[in-house]
């Protein structure tokens, strides 16, 4: 029976690790299983050095032996040599350690795990700003508190004020239907009036209107409108002091008569109701004035552009009638200006009733076509008790 075979164990001096040699080896040098360092085994009887010089390594490239447990007891040095066989990738069917392992690849001296590389270091750092700077982001939006405001004492309750008379319209102090009831006798009677001085007790400004009759109608006589209906659609048209119903006249034309208030009582404004202007529409086209004349016209926006007024960059042009469509003229005005600017706050899409002052161009070469001198008012009836004239 062949004799069982004895074995001493030893320690490499640079990498610590404890392996084993046949006691009856030659001597001669020996690889570290671990590390592939050269080292020499000590020869019976010579003195080991010790297992770390000052410098942190022995002096000598010479195996130290183990421990004297170790050494005395080989099952504890073959103990021992499984557990590093382990950790070197030795090869646990074979029971023996794999001298081709390479340590560099299985011990990382730097104590980080298996997998661990430098991006995902750098992700982990990312992840990390950003929820930093979220948090920054939520705590800057978050609003500061801001102080409630003083409390606003309540207003003192509103008194019940009722508009001071004065500030009514004397037309409107009535109801509509005393209003009408008084209103269809006096226009009746205006309208079916033939003579000056059946005329005058319904008018206002009766003075006034005697001398305008009289210098058209020399006789003092004229012919009567006459009545159809009175206020067809029963409804009374109110505008700063005047009121002004509907009516049918006697050849079924639908007119306007307008109705102040005056001290001797409700009263017919018979300037507007005839579009009395300071000169006939005749004697206007005939002599062509270049002084400014008041007429109370209907006028709507176009665009005819000719002549003296052949330029539509500085003109706006107007189709300018007389109140009953005998006469139709072109009127201008400088674009932008005042007068353009209140002819277009009325109505620029629809005909309307004015009293604008005219006059002709200075060369009076246009047949009918006339400056627009000045806006006067809004419709026909003068919120004044005499009528408005160009020099006003």
């Amino acid at each position: 029976m062949e004799k069982a075979r004895r074995w001493s164990g030893y320690v490499c001096p640079d990498c610590r690790f404890v392996f084993r040699v046949p006691r009856d080896h030659d001597g001669t040098g020996l690889v570290c299983p671990s590390c592939r360092r050269l080292l020499r085994i000590p020869v019976p009887g010579e003195a080991t050095p010790p297992l770390l010089a000052a410098g942190g390594r022995p002096p000598e490239d010479t195996a130290t032996p183990a421990d004297a447990d170790t050494a005395a007891d080989p099952d504890r040095t073959s103990s021992r040599m499984k557990r590093k066989k382990h950790r070197s990738g030795g090869s646990r069917k074979s029971g023996t350690p794999s001298w081709d392992h390479d340590p560099k690849k299985s011990v990382r001296r730097s104590g980080k795990p298996e997998g661990w590389s430098v991006w995902r270091m750098g992700l982990l750092g990312g992840g990390l700003l950003v929820v930093l700077v979220a948090v920054v982001l939520v705590v800057m939006r978050e609003p500061d508190p801001v102080a409630p405001p003083p409390p606003v004492a309540a207003p003192p309750p509103a008194a019940d004020v009722e508009p001071a008379a004065d500030d009514i319209p004397a037309v409107m102090r009535r109801s509509e239907f005393a209003f009408l009831a008084q209103a269809e006798p006096l226009v009746r009677a205006f309208l079916n009036a033939r003579t000056v001085d059946e005329l005058m007790p319904l008018v206002r400004n009766p003075e006034q209107v005697r001398s305008r009759i009289l210098e058209r109608n020399p006789a003092g006589t004229f012919d009567a409108a006459g009545i159809t209906v009175f206020n067809p659609h029963g409804a009374v048209h109110y505008h700063n002091r005047q009121a002004a119903v509907d009516v049918l006249l006697g050849d079924h034309r639908q007119r306007q008569v307008a109705l102040i208030e005056t001290p001797e009582g409700l009263k017919v404004d018979w300037e507007s109701f005839v579009g009395w202007s300071e000169m006939s529409w005749e004697e206007f086209l005939a002599t062509k004035p270049s002084e400014p004349k008041v007429f109370r016209v209907v006028v709507r926006q176009v665009e005819y552009y000719n002549f003296d007024f052949a330029d539509d960059l500085q003109w706006q042009s107007y189709r300018i009638e007389s109140p009953d469509g005998q006469h139709q003229i072109f009127g201008y005005a400088e674009r932008g200006s005042l007068i353009s600017q209140q002819l277009r706050s009325q109505s620029s899409e629809e005909a309307v009733s004015a009293t604008l002052a005219l006059r002709f161009p200075q060369d009076k070469t246009a047949r009918n076509q006339v400056v627009i001198d000045r806006y006067v008012m809004e419709g026909w009836v003068s919120e004044d008790d005499d009528d408005l004239t160009a020099s006003d």
